[in-house]
């Protein structure tokens, strides 16, 4: 008898994908974190829609995901920033009506924006 073994199931992976970098970018909007996982994030946050979208993974519940972990981590950076505070509920109220629009950026994220501008005003 072989032993049980758990495995990753592919449905799972861009949804991983999602996570990890929301923690990475969380880690990095809380001011504790290295420039690379603000980077590191932003690469997961691209590759996990791309990764569903090319093995016909797409779900609901991960665009929700990848959406909320998106208006999550760009209120974080604001506050990072120094943004002040009514820019956040500003800047939720218009990524919710671009979501309801059913737009969607065709390459980066306005957190990944932000987080790539704080980055370079740091050098």
């Amino acid at each position: 008898m072989q032993p049980y073994l758990p495995t990753c199931q592919p449905s799972a992976t861009p949804s991983l994908l999602t996570i990890s970098g929301y923690g990475l970018g969380v880690w990095w909007a809380a001011g504790d974190g290295p420039s690379w996982s603000a980077l590191a994030s932003i690469a997961l946050d691209e590759a996990d829609g791309s990764l569903a979208r090319a093995t016909h993974q797409t779900s609901d519940f991960g665009a929700r995901l990848d959406w909320t972990a998106d208006v999550v981590l760009t209120a974080l950076v604001l506050r990072r920033i120094g943004a002040p505070l009514w820019v956040i509920p500003t800047t939720t109220v218009a990524q919710v009506a671009y979501r309801n629009r059913g737009l969607r950026p065709p390459f980066l994220s306005l957190r990944a924006v932000l987080m790539l501008g704080a980055l370079a005003a740091k050098k």
